[in-house]
């Protein structure tokens, strides 16, 4: 049997589905390189390993193609014209078998599936606040986005919990009212494939449960993919304080008065949750922007590009290996010459930055037509205890760009125009 390894790479699908569609074209080519015998008997014999041979190369393309696509390869006594393969997966190991007549073939070759491509890593100090759970994230290394279909929760010891509800990337999966048994039995979700580039980073937001979660458990987490592989992530709940504002608790950074302080090799990211604002007179949308400042010094460039924040937007950097970095956002909001304002992240008065356990704000309500920003932060907000839901390396920024309070302190804002959710992350966490 001949073994080999093929490697992922995105120019292939379409070299490959080519050469699928014409590996029967080139029989006649190729078969002058055919095994020679000297009886009638042993030419036929030949013939048909020749062309159960080639019924094997179709199988191994047919896997590769749907692998790089990532679906499953899967397939039993698939035929074309008088032959047939078949694929099967066992780990990162790809078998064809081919028949033509008498002659079968086989093919082993090794490829990485997309449980592969998959580093999931959890929050070192895991917190599970009232039903929920949180803290774990998927970082994906390969260049197509896999896509989820199916989740496993298991809960040790276990006591009966029962999966209600999850949400991950900002977007509700699954929601059942009976819920699923916590036993490690798999069940199905809304598909959900991960973020395309630059965004490596998927967030597990939430995981709720029935009841009350009772501390001092342990939890695996397994995610099924489309190519019928799997991850699988284990941990136990630390159920730690929130780390607030405290340097020592959160490893690598920390937040104080809407400045993040990273230290030296770290990456953060910024994910715009929302960005909607309406010129009270007339309605139509007002222009939003934002602006990076590295340690007092403000970008010339606009963070996410030129164009108009819509919400979606992502951007991830690292700092350097030797020096720390003091972050600060700026945000701008431009409706021709009737509004032009500016609020920074470090103005408490136009900016609130919230942590894992701060309270949820009172003003999440649309006005003047906006979209409410209760909607975008639902995933984060925890309307029974009132408190955000975060993980500690999180933290959210709430821009109110429509009123300046610093000039009419009596006036209320409502935070709801520019929504930004910053990660700080080390590479050794993956």
């Amino acid at each position: 049997m001949e073994r080999v390894r093929i490697y992922k790479n995105q120019q292939g699908i379409a070299a490959l589905m080519a050469v699928l569609s014409l590996t029967f074209l080139g029989l006649v080519a190729i078969s002058a390189t055919g095994l020679r015998t000297t009886s009638s008997k042993g030419m036929v014999d030949s013939n048909s390993r020749m062309e159960a041979e080639y019924y094997a190369l179709a199988g191994q393309e047919y896997a590769v193609a749907q692998i790089l696509q990532g679906y499953d390869p899967t397939v039993t006594d698939h035929s074309v014209g008088k032959g047939s393969f078949s694929v099967s997966t066992s780990g990162n190991q790809v078998t064809v078998t081919s028949q033509y007549d008498i002659a079968t073939v086989t093919r082993n070759f090794e490829m990485d599936m997309v449980n592969a491509c998959i580093k999931p890593y959890v929050n070192p100090s895991l917190q599970a606040w009232d039903n929920s759970l949180y803290g774990i994230n998927l970082y994906r290394i390969c260049p197509v986005p896999p896509t989820i279909t199916e989740m496993a929760v298991e809960v040790i010891p276990y006591e009966g919990e029962r999966v209600s509800g999850i949400t991950m990337g900002g977007i509700e999966v699954f929601n059942e009212e009976d819920g699923k048994k916590a036993n490690g039995v798999s069940f199905d979700i809304d598909d959900f494939t991960l973020p395309a580039d630059p965004v490596k980073n998927l967030t597990i937001n939430r995981i709720d449960f029935h009841s009350k979660l009772s501390l001092e458990k342990s939890y695996t987490i397994t995610f099924r993919f489309s190519d019928g592989t799997q991850r699988r992530v284990s941990f136990d709940d630390s159920h730690e304080a929130s780390p607030g504002q405290n340097p020592d608790a959160t490893p690598g950074y920390y937040v104080d008065d809407g400045e993040i302080y990273v230290e030296p090799g770290f990456n953060i990211q910024f994910d715009v949750l929302c960005a909607d604002m309406t010129y009270p007179l007339d309605g139509n949308s007002v222009d939003l922007h934002a602006r990076l400042s590295r340690n007092t010094n403000l970008d010339s460039a606009y963070l996410f590009g030129s164009v108009p924040l819509v919400g979606g937007e992502s951007y991830a950097e690292a700092t350097p290996k030797d020096n720390s970095v003091v972050y600060r956002v700026d945000a701008y909001a431009q409706y021709g010459n009737l509004w032009d304002f500016e609020a920074k992240s470090n103005e408490l008065d136009q900016v609130k930055t919230l942590l894992a356990g701060s309270n949820v704000p009172s003003t999440l309500e649309g006005f003047g037509g906006s979209e409410p920003v209760k909607n975008c932060l639902a995933p984060y907000l925890n309307e029974d205890s009132g408190k955000v839901n975060l993980n500690y390396w999180e933290s959210l920024m709430l821009f109110e760009l429509g009123t300046d309070l610093s000039a009419n302190p009596k006036e209320v804002g409502d935070f709801q125009e520019l929504v930004l959710l910053v990660s700080v992350w080390h590479d050794s966490w993956l």
